[in-house]
């Protein structure tokens, strides 16, 4: 079932149909094409200093949430569901060579042991993206069911995996695009 705004939720299953996309390379080209989340779950953006968030994925402002109980079945109340738009995916990135320190260095052994000098290294060849600087990056999606067997195929489910892949990778020369359909 689609709304008018473009938005889906089968309230018996809790699936998610999304239109609506970031300007981002995972996503452009999307268009006004779907994307489906069984059971999707909302992200919330924290600001991180030297880590650039982008919204891939978002829900319209006609979407609410619902709770699951205990027993794994949607719970539904207007008057207390949180209303949409939500964030539903983000591309998150930072700069490889910044100086966030996630453990402490190790501290150098109490003596010296006898090693060969080392030979130097080969001279790595240029390549296209050898100017680009290299980044850390991430992609979250608030459903991880969305590119399984039964859903990869299903609308743009397939392509935003693998565009998402693409980019992951550093590939940028690549062209994120729509697959065809076989």
């Amino acid at each position: 079932m689609i709304d008018p705004a473009g938005q889906a939720i089968d309230r018996g299953l809790g699936v998610t149909v999304v239109n609506q996309y970031g300007d981002h390379p995972i996503t452009r080209g999307f268009g006004g094409g779907y994307t489906v989340y069984p059971l999707a779950m909302p992200l919330e953006m924290t600001e991180v200093s030297g880590v650039e968030g982008m919204i891939l994925i978002y829900s319209s402002d006609r979407t609410t949430a619902q709770r699951i109980n205990s027993r794994n079945e949607v719970q539904s109340d207007p008057a207390t569901d949180p209303k949409g738009p939500f964030n539903l995916g983000m591309a998150l990135t930072r700069d490889a060579s910044s100086d966030l320190v996630l453990a402490p260095a190790p501290s150098p052994s109490p003596s010296a042991s006898s090693s060969p000098s080392p030979s130097p290294s080969p001279t790595p060849s240029s390549s296209p993206n050898a100017t680009a600087k290299p980044q850390s990056r991430l992609v979250v999606i608030g459903n991880s069911s969305f590119a399984t067997d039964g859903r990869f195929d299903q609308q743009l489910n397939g392509d935003l995996f693998l565009n998402a892949t693409t980019w992951l990778s550093q590939r940028d020369s690549e062209v994120l695009s729509i697959r065809p359909k076989n």
